[in-house]
């Protein structure tokens, strides 16, 4: 399920093009991406941690459920 724009604009980090981290070295990518991982819930919009709560429950449910649909 892709994320709606304006929630990724709540995070509040650049976005960046396939073409910008080519030009990158590994490094830089590897810091991109570490700086974009999120460690504080508080900082994650409502919408996605909502989302992320309701597919973790459902999972949940069917492991614990077998045969639940």
């Amino acid at each position: 399920m892709a994320v709606a724009p304006r929630s990724i604009e709540c995070m509040g980090q650049k976005i960046w093009t396939a073409t910008e981290l080519a030009g990158m070295t590994p490094s830089e990518q590897d810091a991109i991406f570490d700086a974009s991982i999120v460690r504080d819930l508080d900082r994650v919009p409502a919408p996605i941690l909502q989302r992320v709560r309701s597919r973790l429950e459902h999972r949940a449910a069917r492991v614990e459920s077998p045969n639940a649909p």
